[in-house]
């Protein structure tokens, strides 16, 4: 049994990174839902992936829901994917405070939006918001 378990943990590590770069290669050829639907499963650990994988693949999925990319726009699951995206990608916590600032799948809240730009920035974050902070 245990030669067994250890094999299956081997495969589950070889193969991480795999499922992203096929969500990825979706996107890229205009196959929005197959796309979503596997960045999805990233996101929610259905699909085991890395950290940052992870982390990318929510904030996909967020920005996808939000622009009616693949699915209807739906702002409240979008701010989901975002707070998701912000647990396992410091960097995407930007999305996060940008849906605080604007209401997207969310009421308006400045202090919140503030916090989480200003976690992104220090986190690693480099643009012109980031000069702000």
């Amino acid at each position: 049994m245990r030669k067994v378990l250890l094999l299956v943990l081997c495969i589950d590590i070889m193969f991480a990174g795999v499922a992203f770069d096929e969500a990825i290669s979706k996107h890229q050829k205009g196959k929005y839902t197959e796309a979503l639907s596997q960045y999805i499963d990233i996101c929610k650990g259905a699909i085991k992936e890395e950290k940052i994988s992870r982390g990318v693949a929510c904030q996909m999925a967020g920005e996808m829901s939000e622009n009616g990319i693949g699915t209807f726009k739906n702002h409240k699951n979008a701010f989901n994917f975002y707070v998701e995206a912000c647990q396992f990608n410091i960097k995407s916590c930007a999305l996060l405070g940008r849906a605080y600032y604007t209401g997207i799948g969310v009421e308006k809240d400045n202090t919140s939006g503030h916090y989480y730009m200003k976690l992104a920035c220090e986190g690693g974050l480099e643009n012109d918001i980031c000069r702000n902070y």
